[in-house]
């Protein structure tokens, strides 16, 4: 595993040979066989109390995630970043099919106290994203205000943190590009600063 930093504060890193390439195509299999959801645009308006809406978000996202597959990304989202496994929230799949994106947007909440895993305390701090394929064109994640373009590359986790100034949370606005030639395929979670609402202790 290989670390390379984009950028020191706020922390964007890329993992390299984060998870394997077999676990990122049974993953893959597992979502195409199972269909997804095209609308998570509509899911993160009800969660984000329209924070994010179907006009930013334009994927699919997973109806579900098998627990062995969770176990295995919240276990290299621990040796990686170094989060503690009880302030991962909910592991989700996405993928980008040709004309797909996700638009500019930020993954902080603006009021914590509106989002079910922080409205009793805490605030999110961090994002996680693995990237399970790279035979796409388009789908960088680009963060503008840094000038910082990352392209997936298959097994690569990218961690990047928020802060709990308003500047820093801003300057951390991104997008995945528009994908003009295949499907992108991903996994992304968020990091909270203390054990999250709803933790039940795992055996991994």
């Amino acid at each position: 595993m290989k670390e390379i930093v984009y950028l020191e504060a706020p922390r964007i890193s890329v993992f390299e040979d984060a998870i394997s390439l077999d676990l990122c195509q049974e993953i893959i299999a597992k979502h195409t066989k199972d269909t997804m959801n095209p609308n998570s645009g509509t899911q993160s308006r009800q969660e984000s109390y329209a924070q994010v809406t179907e006009l930013v978000e334009n994927r699919g996202i997973s109806w579900g995630m098998d627990p062995h597959h969770y176990d295995k990304l919240a276990s290299a989202i621990v040796r990686c970043a170094k989060i503690p496994f009880n302030h991962i929230e909910a592991i989700d799949i996405y993928n980008y099919p040709e004309g797909r994106y996700l638009d500019l947007h930020h993954d902080y909440p603006y009021d914590p106290r509106q989002i079910n895993y922080y409205k009793h305390g805490g605030d999110r701090v961090g994002t996680g994203i693995f990237y399970f394929n790279d035979d796409m064109s388009g789908g960088d994640t680009l963060f503008p205000k840094y000038n910082v373009s990352i392209k997936p590359k298959a097994g690569s986790f990218l961690y990047f943190q928020q802060n709990y100034d308003e500047e820093t949370n801003w300057s951390t606005i991104h997008e995945s590009t528009l994908i003009t030639k295949g499907c992108k395929w991903i996994a992304s979670c968020f990091f909270a600063d203390r054990p999250r609402v709803g933790y039940s202790q795992r055996k991994f």
